[in-house]
């Protein structure tokens, strides 16, 4: 199998906050990064809200639908690419996870029970009222990334928050996963076996793991 490339957000060209947050329409981002439409990982986290367009986006072999309202989040690690039309746009976030915890403290960035392993739903679609509340902090997140103002980066995390808690408020509903104490450990397991299989790679074998049936009812 072909070796994908694992891309860090210091691979984009772009002028924002730091090194490790990254905000822009998703036209321009396509226009200077052409290369995403191909197979590819990231060891940082992605989060897009499409607001013009269709298309398909393919995430660990399983593809799904791109419309207005369409919003995917994708893990580090993940694979991922893209098929779209020309009129594509809407809003493209990268962050780290060492950069939303460290800034948090307390609250960790797999709190939130669609980050908590990779086999949760990637997607979700928003409705016109939903998405127009939703795309508020999206339009507010990308004038601040241009404002050069003071506290920009509290500002910036703080509506990226506020976007993750809306997600989470509309994953939990429509999505039976697992409690969130066992969520984390499933996620606890995940990172496990891929970090086994890193080093049994280099003794030509693989771990797999099934992960079990779960249900979530509530946080």
């Amino acid at each position: 199998m072909e070796k994908l490339p694992i891309y860090d957000i210091s691979n984009f060209n772009f002028t924002t906050v730091n090194s490790q947050l990254y905000v822009n329409s998703f036209k321009n981002h396509l226009k200077a990064h052409n290369f995403i439409e191909k197979p590819h990982r990231h060891n940082f986290y992605l989060l897009v809200l499409f607001t013009h367009g269709t298309g398909t986006h393919e995430i660990d072999f399983d593809s799904y639908d791109i419309k207005r309202g369409s919003l995917f989040v994708v893990q580090p690690g993940q694979i991922h690419n893209w098929k779209l039309s020309d009129d594509i746009d809407g809003f493209i976030v990268f962050y780290s996870q060492e950069t939303y915890n460290l800034y948090f403290g307390n609250k960790k960035i797999e709190d939130y029970s669609i980050y908590q392993s990779v086999k949760s739903q990637p997607e979700l679609f928003f409705e016109e009222k939903e998405f127009l509340e939703i795309e508020v902090y999206f339009k507010l997140m990308k004038a601040e990334s241009e404002s050069g103002k003071a506290k920009q980066k509290d500002k910036i995390l703080n509506l990226l928050d506020s976007i993750n808690i809306e997600i989470s408020r509309k994953y939990l509903p429509e999505n039976n996963h697992k409690t969130p104490i066992y969520n984390h450990k499933i996620n606890q397991f995940e990172k496990l076996i891929e970090s086994t299989n890193s080093f049994a790679g280099t003794l030509g074998t693989t771990i797999t793991s099934e992960s079990p049936q779960r249900s979530e009812t509530g946080w």
